[in-house]
């Protein structure tokens, strides 16, 4: 009787064993499923999203791998709230006329008279995710979704010798590209039209990144709309603080990766946020005026509770991504 009660007992747990391992293959196989579903979606879109260039989800080789991953930062509902409220606290800044331009400060910019609270996006954060986790600061040549045709990007790299909080990253990564505020020259006329008021090009290799996908064409040096600076220095050392600030970037979706660089054996945070807008040569980064937040009805809505010189962010999407 023991030993028929012995075998069954071992039967039983083979069979949760197996079980178990049935449920992790389905779970390894809709993830997989999940991956190329998407990057089949964006590839078959491609023309339409990209023009010319390739989507990042069809080739991720187009940003090279340049270290071996050791985790993600899992985007947790507190990990959201900071990524988003670390945004609308420089956004309200700047929309109340509160923030400082120039080193030293020439003045503050002008009020923003319906500028949004940025709310989280799981796609942009998704295709933000993948980027980040390629240890590369090197923006990719499209990362557009139908949603968000135009969308724009920031890029942070921090290498140190030992592992930090992902937390404190978070922070580092988006006042750092906040700080980029400090070279410009005339808040009131990039407002207006960017990129004017930045001053001279900074030739220097810095943190900063920015992609503008759709709306530019290197290769021939033009825009959609306005044209491209001489230089593309003279708008890539603001270009991550513009991206922040720009009226339309009302949607944002983030991942942080922390990975290994073997030449170096040191530790690389890399920081990867994916935004609904990007700023388009000749045109406004947002509407001023005298009062903050007193046009909010542009985007069928009222001021925010939480952020006073903000609109509050319904999640309406409206023409061209904004």
């Amino acid at each position: 009787e023991g030993l028929h009660y012995f075998f069954i007992s071992q039967y039983k747990n083979l069979n949760m064993l197996n079980i178990q391992y049935f449920r992790f293959c389905l779970v390894l196989i809709s993830l997989w499923s999940c991956v190329f579903t998407n990057a089949y979606y964006y590839c078959n879109k491609q023309k339409k999203l990209c023009r010319n260039d390739k989507h990042f989800m069809c080739d991720l080789d187009s940003v090279p791998s340049k270290g071996v991953v050791l985790g993600v930062l899992p985007l947790t509902g507190s990990m959201k709230r900071l990524y988003v409220d670390r945004h609308n606290e420089h956004r309200n800044r700047i929309a109340g006329g509160e923030q400082k331009f120039g080193l030293p400060s020439r003045g503050y910019f002008p009020k923003a008279t319906r500028m949004r609270e940025v709310i989280w996006d799981d796609e942009l954060a998704y295709i933000a995710g993948i980027h980040a986790k390629r240890c590369n600061k090197q923006p990719d040549d499209c990362h557009s979704t139908e949603r968000f045709p135009g969308s724009g990007q920031n890029l942070y790299k921090n290498e140190t010798g030992k592992p930090t909080t992902g937390t404190d990253m978070i922070v580092y990564a988006i006042d750092s590209w906040w700080a980029q505020s400090e070279l410009v020259d005339d808040g009131n006329a990039m407002v207006d039209e960017f990129p004017k008021g930045i001053g001279e090009p900074d030739r220097s290799d810095t943190t900063s990144s920015i992609s503008f996908d759709v709306f530019i064409d290197y290769g021939n040096e033009t825009a959609v709309q306005g044209e491209l600076p001489k230089s593309p220095d003279a708008w890539k050392k603001i270009g991550n603080f513009s991206a922040i600030a720009n009226e339309r970037a009302a949607f944002v979706g983030c991942g942080l990766a922390v990975c290994h660089n073997s030449t170096s054996n040191a530790y690389c945070i890399h920081v990867t946020c994916n935004y609904s807008r990007t700023n388009v040569i000749g045109t406004f980064m947002y509407k001023k005026g005298n009062s903050s937040a007193s046009e909010c009805d542009y985007y069928e809505s009222v001021p925010s509770s939480k952020y006073p010189h903000l609109c509050k962010n319904t999640g309406k999407i409206f023409e061209d991504g904004k």
